[in-house]
């Protein structure tokens, strides 16, 4: 016989046997008072006791291994919780707007799951146990002005702070690994000591990764006013440049610093030449990393702004914008979203086919876009495959994706015989 949930004087009783809390089962309960989840439990579902207001006591038992996303949010007059050894994951928000008084760690102590504003003040010193910060542990605490990190601690996980107040951070020496936007959103954030990089454009880099962000800055742009790719001057660095060649992409930076000198009203070519600076410098030329080293010594805390195609070849711009830049291969009148590029150095590139119009009840309607692979530094390979005509929707279908990867796997041959001839 199959046992219902039943709540007896505000005490959830949840059968033995029970093997999940599904997504939203209990959101909202006013009566629920305290529960204690058996060890039957494997999952508890996203938001499964979000904004229960009057939840105060819950226990969980040994067995339960995974707690999703918003679990426990909105449970304000939830003060404490205790983990089980038996969990393994743990997703984003599950304490979220919560009454939490106490920090939330694993078991063993080795892992800050949550640390709510009750328990963290003006100033937190993360356990000494502690080996790894989980993400979203710290979320919008403005008022945190200093965290003091444990000699002992590995791991910053994705987003662990989130809108801090705090402006200086120092990491210590036993620090493994930052994940990318560990510190999301931190504002008021200036200075990270310890992240042991003595150039100061490798600094900057991270300083900015691990904000999530870039050194680069993406902007949008006006246009050039006089067709500056027609020159020759231009067409001859911009085709070494498209050979990777490191001391053209710096003779590009200088091509469009000039430009900025003679049309100072046109912000293009401001951004123009950071785009090519950034990239020299990428690319390894010495030149570039000194010019820069100064510009983020003379710019603390900034970033440098570029047209709207990112440095790992990233945005969505018309081709004469394209070719404005240096980049010759792309026809003037269309649209092209550019999709960063991969490992391989291959970079999806889509544009605009054709469409379908609305059928008779204002519905149904379809745009298509050709899909393709160009190398990184935007040439398109002689004899690479392209699907032809595929939809958004379409490309997220399983023919699709096998169909990408195959002509990604043929472009990538073709790339290495140009290379090799």
């Amino acid at each position: 016989m199959n046992m219902k949930p039943v709540i007896i004087m505000g005490h959830l009783i949840i059968p033995s046997g029970t093997e999940q809390i599904y997504p939203r089962t209990y959101e909202g309960n006013m009566r629920i008072r305290s529960v204690i989840v058996p060890e039957s439990v494997k999952t508890i579902g996203v938001r499964a006791f979000a904004n229960c207001k009057n939840l105060t006591s819950i226990t969980l038992c040994e067995g339960i291994e995974t707690i999703e996303s918003n679990a426990f949010t909105g449970c304000t007059k939830l003060k404490s919780i205790q983990l089980p050894a038996s969990i393994k994951q743990i997703t984003g928000w599950a304490f979220y707007d919560s009454g939490l008084q106490k920090p939330v760690l694993s078991a063993d102590g080795r892992i800050l799951v949550c640390c709510p504003q009750a328990a963290a003040g003006t100033e937190y010193s993360v356990p000494k146990s502690v080996r790894e910060i989980e993400m979203q542990a710290f979320v919008e605490l403005h008022n945190l002005q200093r965290v003091i990190l444990p000699e002992g601690l590995q791991v910053i996980r994705e987003r662990a702070f989130i809108a801090c107040g705090f402006e200086s951070v120092s990491l210590p020496k036993s620090i493994k690994h930052i994940e990318a936007g560990a510190f999301y959103d931190c504002e008021k954030l200036k200075d990270v000591t310890g992240l042991q990089k003595s150039d100061p454009v490798e600094y900057a880099d991270e300083f900015w990764r691990i904000q999530g962000k870039r050194l680069t800055m993406p902007c949008g742009t006006d246009q050039p006013q006089i067709r500056h790719w027609d020159e020759s001057e231009f067409q001859s660095i911009a085709r070494r440049c498209a050979e990777a060649d490191a001391s053209a992409m710096y003779q590009m930076k200088e091509y469009f610093y000039h430009k900025s000198l003679q049309y100072p009203d046109v912000i293009f070519y401001a951004r123009a030449a950071n785009f090519w600076l950034y990239r020299a410098y990428q690319y390894g030329n010495q030149e570039a990393k000194m010019f820069l080293a100064k510009w983020v010594d003379a710019h603390p805390g900034q970033r440098l702004r570029t047209v709207r195609l990112s440095n790992s070849l990233g945005g969505t711009l018309q081709g004469y914008l394209l070719n404005a830049m240096g980049f010759l291969d792309f026809e003037e009148e269309r649209e092209y979203t550019l999709h960063c590029v991969d490992k391989e150095g291959l970079v999806l590139v889509d544009s605009y086919e054709s469409e379908d119009g609305p059928d008779e009840d204002g519905y149904g309607s379809e745009i298509y876009y050709d899909w393709w692979f160009v190398d990184d530094c935007l040439n398109f390979i002689p004899g690479a495959p392209i699907l032809h005509s595929y939809s958004s929707n379409d490309m997220r279908s399983k023919s699709a994706e096998q169909k990408l990867s195959d002509i990604h796997e043929q472009t990538v041959k073709l790339r290495k015989r140009k290379i090799v001839e």
